[in-house]
């Protein structure tokens, strides 16, 4: 079931771009100088995460431990509203990891992205040099303190973060309001008690949200 559903998220994001108008994407790429022949998106990647289990939060109230949950890190395209791909991982990894272990490759095999938008948490070399290697735009906010960068690949990433959001706003914020227009539909909780049902149902609530997207496009372009 798993490649089914992700084959599906693809095919309605897809849907999606072609059925909205990309007024946007002109707009986002002139932002660092891009040329308006540049085709592509806009990547978000960010993560969310979901209770297991058929049962209330009294556990957790009465114990004061938390109890283990699904994490989703997705990939985004603000100019479309849609989700491309997510990987769901145990809470016991970490949401860089889910990234670098799956979705990095995603973004870079898909050759439809021109640039990534992540929180400072994946402010890494590796992920930024793989990404410029790739041809695609690495807007990473550095971290601070003794990690601040001072050249090489991780200023460069900071700096374009920085243009980006002086110019444009900070487009994470748009992620977010997807996830939690995402988790409403699923009451913020997966119900199956194997992993890899787990996973299936995960996937499903992503492609229920891009299909929630596919049928408000319709509606107001008729």
């Amino acid at each position: 079931m798993e490649p089914y559903v992700r084959f599906l998220i693809r095919l309605s994001f897809f849907r999606l771009a072609r059925m909205r108008k990309k007024a946007l994407a002109s707009l986002l790429r002139g932002a660092l100088g891009e040329t308006p022949e540049r085709q592509g998106f806009l990547g978000i990647a960010d993560g969310t995460g979901f209770r297991l289990g058929r049962g209330s939060t009294y556990y957790e109230d009465v114990t004061g431990k938390r109890r283990s949950y699904l994490r989703l890190v997705a990939l985004y395209a603000p100019e479309i509203d849609a989700f491309y791909d997510a990987a769901a991982v145990p809470s016991e990894v970490s949401e860089v990891r889910a990234f670098r272990d799956y979705l990095l490759e995603v973004v870079i095999e898909a050759k439809i992205f021109w640039g990534l938008m992540t929180d400072k948490a994946y402010d890494s070399s590796e992920i930024i040099a793989r990404l410029e290697r790739a041809g695609i735009i690495p807007m990473i906010p550095a971290r601070g303190g003794k990690l601040r960068p001072k050249a090489g690949p991780r200023l460069r990433s900071n700096r374009n973060y920085e243009t980006f959001t002086r110019l444009i706003g900070n487009m994470r914020s748009l992620v977010e309001s997807a996830f939690s227009s995402m988790k409403s539909m699923a009451l913020d909780v997966i119900r199956s008690q194997r992993w890899e049902a787990r996973i299936v149902d995960a996937l499903t609530i992503v492609l229920a949200y891009n299909a929630a997207r596919l049928i408000a496009v319709r509606e107001t372009s008729r």
